[in-house]
């Protein structure tokens, strides 16, 4: 939440939900006569990484917000997220080891721009997956086929044995999340 107060008394002059958490603080500046205030919004650094046990999640899009002073026009945030908790789109028959190895990988390789413990922020939350992506998996890791919306190939890295380990990791994170927690 972006909160204006007035310097002089304290009141509230204004108010703005950016659906998200704030990265940095506001910048204010003039261009001609015109005043505006920038930020930066989206989830940890970078927009990226959404930390499990630290408070609610409220992930979101990273962005530039820029208003200006006395402007009309108005801006909801984006819908972003699901709507549930994930389910995992695959049994997995894994054994303890290989989800072992698996996170271990993830931590390695993925978690960067997937999230910790797989719990992302801005990019795709792979517990989410669905079906037709995990039939997909190792060419979508392996073999690039989605270098072309920024997904880079670990074929140079990982083995097709270390990638499962990896899916493994992923579905069972979907299984572990998709329980809801004992009271």
């Amino acid at each position: 939440m972006l909160v204006a107060y007035r310097a002089t008394d304290g009141a509230k002059l204004w108010k703005f939900d950016a659906g998200t958490g704030i990265m940095a603080p506001p910048v204010t500046y003039k261009i001609g006569n015109k005043q505006y205030l920038t930020l930066m919004v989206g989830w940890g650094g970078e927009g990226l990484l959404n930390v499990p046990g630290q408070g609610p999640a409220k992930p979101g899009f990273a962005r530039v917000l820029t208003f200006a002073l006395d402007a009309t026009a108005t801006l909801s945030a984006p819908v972003f997220a699901h709507s549930g908790p994930p389910r995992p789109a695959l049994t997995t028959n894994a054994t303890a080891a290989t989800i072992k190895e698996g996170r271990a990988l993830y931590d390695t390789f993925c978690f960067n721009c997937h999230g910790i413990a797989a719990v992302a922020g801005a990019l795709p939350d792979l517990r989410y997956m669905t079906a037709g992506a995990h039939s997909r998996f190792e060419g979508i890791v392996l073999r690039g086929e989605r270098q072309s919306l920024g997904m880079p190939s670990f074929g140079d890295a990982l083995t097709p044995a270390q990638a499962r380990a990896i899916q493994s990791y992923i579905l069972s994170r979907a299984a572990e999340s998709s329980v809801p927690p004992r009271r």
